[in-house]
């Protein structure tokens, strides 16, 4: 559903599956990088060179994970700032938790 250049999409078929989900397909976005990360206990996922954007829009939505950045440092996504946004470029996410981690990665 579109409403004023918003649009409300379902995640729930991809919020237990792991792996990297491709959400821009879903809303037909091609010119952003729309990514749903679901890891597994201690799993780690790499960006690839078209995922890897300069500047992201991280949405923390479960779990605990580390959101590892290019110049060396690192950010703890546990739910205290769900929302962030960075301009380092993001080499690594691993989930540091037991728990499933999903985190929406959205860069142009």
């Amino acid at each position: 559903m579109a409403v004023s250049d918003w649009t409300l999409l379902d995640l729930d078929d991809l919020a237990r599956t792991p792996g990297v989900h491709d959400v821009g397909a879903r809303l037909g976005v091609s010119w952003a990088t729309l990514l749903l990360v679901v890891l597994r206990a201690a799993e780690r996922w790499s960006p690839s060179n078209v995922d890897a954007a300069t500047e992201m829009t991280v949405l923390h939505r479960e779990g605990r994970a580390v959101l590892e950045l290019a110049d060396g440092s690192t950010e703890m996504l546990d739910g205290q700032v769900p929302l962030s946004t960075t301009a380092r470029q993001i080499v690594g996410l691993v989930n540091s938790d037991i728990a499933l981690a999903q985190v929406l990665l959205i860069g142009r």
